[in-house]
């Protein structure tokens, strides 16, 4: 009789020893593609930041045309067509945090994903709108900048309602 009651409570606390351990690893599992998530929209958000970098200071160097050499003032469009050129790769980090977004959302049971898929591809297509753009200088700084400046709503939604959240939930699985 000992035996017996020795044997279950050996299976109980091996029971119990894999059910924490199945819960701490579905938790790290949980975090480390919640910061993937996170390091993905750093990603596309630094692209954004050197993009708008780059834009302001072609916009100040060729704020005054009469100082531009003759080379400069050729390349005027072909400058500004290689800088929104590089939003390529800002755009490909969007759709990859869309994607860490969708896997962290099944696996966190999150609606995130649900919620800002919309949000995010308006931000995606508004970034393609203007990598595509066939971009004259000086008539299409106006257009520009005001797609520019629909972009940053987007960026701070995406940073106050997916990522502060998300980085909220990582410190409570400390």
């Amino acid at each position: 009789m000992f035996g017996g009651i020795t044997t279950l409570i050996a299976a109980y606390i091996a029971s119990k020893l894999f059910n924490d351990w199945k819960v701490q690893h579905n938790k790290t599992v949980e975090k480390e593609i919640a910061w993937d998530v996170v390091l993905k929209f750093d990603e596309a958000d630094l692209d954004l930041s050197e993009f708008h970098e780059d834009l302001r200071s072609y916009l100040i160097k060729n704020a005054s045309l009469e100082d531009l050499s003759d080379e400069e003032f050729e390349n005027l469009d072909s400058d500004l067509q290689n800088i929104l050129a590089s939003l390529k790769g800002a755009n490909f980090k969007v759709a990859s945090f869309l994607e860490a977004l969708r896997k962290y959302s099944i696996v966190a049971n999150k609606t995130y994903h649900g919620d800002y898929k919309k949000v995010i591809m308006e931000l995606h297509s508004l970034l393609r709108s203007l990598k595509d753009l066939k971009a004259t200088y000086p008539s299409s700084i106006d257009h520009i900048n005001n797609q520019i400046g629909k972009v940053l709503p987007y960026i701070l939604l995406i940073e106050q309602e997916i990522i502060d959240n998300i980085l909220r939930d990582l410190k409570a699985h400390k």
